[in-house]
């Protein structure tokens, strides 16, 4: 049998020293169901490659996005355009729109976005019978498809609102302290989108709003997991306990007509405390934006 260097006999000291310093969790019995949230956990942590766009995709989503942008600045010349959202986030899926802000000084009113849908057909670029002007939504947005040439893409402009802007460098923040953010935004996504539940506009939570609902949960960790299971959900294998327990919290436990979500306080609090929340969101979930204090998101 061949001897060890010393070299690399020190190394593996060192490792082992290392290792030994490291928080562990208490040892206790594994039971029936533990087994079971642990593949659950093997399942999610294997899910993401297969549903978040490819190197491929992503280039080519980037290539029609460019060729976007550079209509827009020709037809505005001294406008900003910013992808934000999912996107910009690293966590859209492959069927996931991609959300494009467009800032142009002075331009205001509902007839922008005609004319961004207008010159965006004229161009070639998009399939004119997809092209929806939603002017009298809350935040006014025009939507297109990309011809078929060029991916067949959905995307959704907006003018002169930056807060999705200001919200991506927030969460990419969330991203980086809380690493079970990504994985069970993931699979609860897919899980919205198959039951059509994916967004506001059909009673869902917006992406941005299901990303608050998450960090606001893994904030308040309302079965008191041990800290590890949140800060280090790979090494303890937490992401199926921390996906049940997010269902259920929502699912039976939330107070919704008594308090909303607020990330930045890392806790729930009283609607009655914010005058900014009127009685009729009373029965609704309701999250206060990461940016903009006393602007309301939510589910209707």
């Amino acid at each position: 049998m061949p001897r060890r260097s010393k070299k690399a006999t020190g190394v593996i000291a060192d490792l082992a020293c290392k290792a030994s310093r490291l928080p562990s969790l208490p040892v206790v019995k594994q039971t029936h169901s533990d087994i079971f949230l642990r593949r659950l956990h093997f399942d999610i942590a294997q899910f993401e490659p297969l549903v978040v766009p490819t190197p491929q995709e992503k280039c080519v989503r980037l290539q029609v996005y460019n060729l976007l942008a550079a209509v827009l600045r020709k037809r505005f010349r001294d406008c900003q355009v910013e992808v934000y959202g999912s996107a910009a986030q690293g966590l859209a899926l492959h069927s996931s729109d991609t959300d494009v802000a467009v800032l142009i000084p002075g331009k205001t009113g509902p007839g922008v976005l005609f004319q961004i849908a207008s010159k965006l057909e004229s161009v070639g670029l998009v399939v004119p019978g997809h092209t929806r002007v939603r002017h009298r939504a809350r935040i006014p947005i025009v939507s297109v498809q990309t011809k078929p040439e060029f991916g067949s893409l959905t995307f959704d402009i907006v003018v002169n609102h930056d807060d999705g802007m200001k919200v991506t460098p927030i969460v990419h923040d969330y991203l980086d302290k809380m690493p079970a953010v990504r994985p069970l935004l993931l699979i609860l996504k897919v899980f919205l989108c198959q039951r059509n539940l994916n967004s506001a506009a059909t009673g869902g939570p917006s992406s941005y709003v299901l990303t608050c609902m998450v960090i606001h949960f893994l904030q308040v960790n309302p079965k008191g997991l041990h800290p590890l299971r949140i800060e280090d959900p790979m090494r303890t294998e937490s992401l199926g306990y921390l996906l049940l327990d997010f269902l259920k919290y929502y699912g039976s436990e939330f107070p919704y007509e008594t308090d909303y979500i607020s990330v930045k306080a890392k806790k729930r609090l009283p609607k009655t405390s914010a005058p900014w929340i009127s009685q009729n969101c009373y029965p609704h979930l309701c999250v206060e934006c990461l940016t903009n204090e006393g602007e309301l998101h939510g589910v209707p």
